[in-house]
């Protein structure tokens, strides 16, 4: 009788040991499957934070040639007041008309707008790399916040030295689209807007004065025709 009894404690003994085995082992594979998630997330924030850093190193350089160019606008306007100087002085000598002084003081006038333009053309260039380079916002894993408002503060600053030297955004969501200042690159079939309003900015336009210097590229809502029902086709 107790040797019957040995052997059932045994045996249940063994399916304790067995079920215990069993459930250890869904246990690590879990852990495994967990752990290799862990390492992709850690390996794709990774590779999120080198890109942001990449546009960073973009915009700077960016940034460097707009400097560079705002360097050579000032040496243009240097050049200019010279030969204002020069005129001015052969003007007091009798040696040069009224008529020459103006065609010069007009021709150094345009030189230096389109100096200038050249320049926020550059400058524009910079604007684009920071707003790309804050779209690494929430992705970015070394020193985020840093970062982010390091970025923020730099476009805030370029956009606000844009708008005093003359530029302004050309409005485009929800406005009627307009060639003259819109360039279209997409079509909205979606028939949540009425046709020919733009429904999205793809990237922004601007005025330089009274001029268009870039026409924004936007998304168009198109025509969408309407479904007929069964009752009306027949």
């Amino acid at each position: 009788m107790m040797d019957f009894e040995a052997a059932n404690r045994i045996q249940r003994l063994r399916g304790e040991l067995a079920s215990i085995r069993n459930q250890a082992a869904e246990r690590i594979r879990d852990l495994e499957a967990a752990l290799g998630q862990a390492r992709a997330e850690v390996a794709q924030a990774r590779q999120a934070a080198a890109q942001a850093s990449a546009v960073a190193e973009q915009a700077q350089a960016s940034a460097a040639e707009a400097k560079r160019q705002a360097s050579e606008a000032r040496k243009q306007a240097l050049e200019a007041a010279k030969q204002t100087e020069e005129v001015e002085q052969r003007q007091v000598l009798g040696t040069d008309s009224e008529t020459s002084r103006k065609r010069l003081e007009r021709a150094q006038t345009e030189q230096a707008r389109n100096s200038r333009k050249a320049l926020l053309s550059k400058a524009l260039l910079v604007l684009d790399n920071l707003a790309r380079a804050m779209e690494y916002e929430h992705t970015a894993v070394t020193d985020p916040a840093g970062l982010v408002a390091g970025l923020r503060l730099t476009y805030w600053q370029l956009n606000d030295l844009l708008e005093g030297e003359g530029l302004r955004p050309v409005e485009t969501v929800g406005r009627v689209f307009d060639p003259k200042v819109h360039e279209a690159v997409d079509i909205d079939v979606s028939g949540k807007s009425e046709p020919g309003i733009v429904t999205a900015e793809l990237q922004k336009g601007w005025y330089y004065e009274n001029e268009v210097l870039r026409p924004a590229r936007v998304t168009v809502a198109g025509a969408v025709p309407r479904r007929h029902s069964p009752s009306e086709r027949a």
